[in-house]
């Protein structure tokens, strides 16, 4: 039970340790000392540190209102921030469309940041489209030549961002 307990609260440390700098509240000490109190021999763990970089997706062209795609710009600002040795990828609030072309056609993918009530798309899309952590099917409807997505109220919980898939 004791070496669960050591392993967890090892764990709960390593994770809280894999954020930015300005989030980040673990220190060395804390992981050496939870290191060294477990019940088997465990080797030195080191608290991980990332540059003190911001990306703001908005930088390199994101369109926040979803009606132009922002696929390109968002994957922009994370090769940059991949290639300058780390940092953190800034999405601010707003609608994002990306698109990915896949064997049996092209997704649309809808990022939303903050609860709204609808999304319209400039396309027509004739297939179906659902929320991509859980599958759920979502409405929508074609209105002068624009996709709207009717979203459910109970769909936004704390400040989660909502994913969907459209194809």
């Amino acid at each position: 039970m004791k070496k669960q307990f050591s392993i967890l609260l090892l764990a709960a440390a390593l994770l809280s340790a894999c954020n930015a700098p300005q989030f980040q509240t673990t220190k060395q000490s804390d992981v050496n000392r939870l290191t060294k109190s477990a019940s088997f021999k465990m080797p030195k763990v080191d608290v991980p540190s990332f540059p003190n970089r911001t990306f703001n997706v908005l930088d390199y062209g994101a369109d926040p209102t979803g009606v132009v795609l922002s696929t390109e710009a968002i994957q922009q600002a994370i090769d940059e921030c991949t290639e300058l040795g780390g940092g953190t990828v800034i999405i601010p609030e707003g609608i994002y469309t990306t698109q990915k072309e896949t064997a049996d056609g092209k997704n649309l993918y809808i990022f939303i940041t903050s609860p709204v009530a609808s999304v319209k798309v400039p396309a027509v899309l004739s297939g179906k489209c659902e929320v991509l952590e859980t599958g759920q099917p979502i409405e929508m409807s074609v209105v002068e030549g624009e996709t709207v997505i009717n979203l459910p109220k109970n769909l936004f919980k704390d400040d989660s961002i909502v994913v969907l898939k459209c194809h």
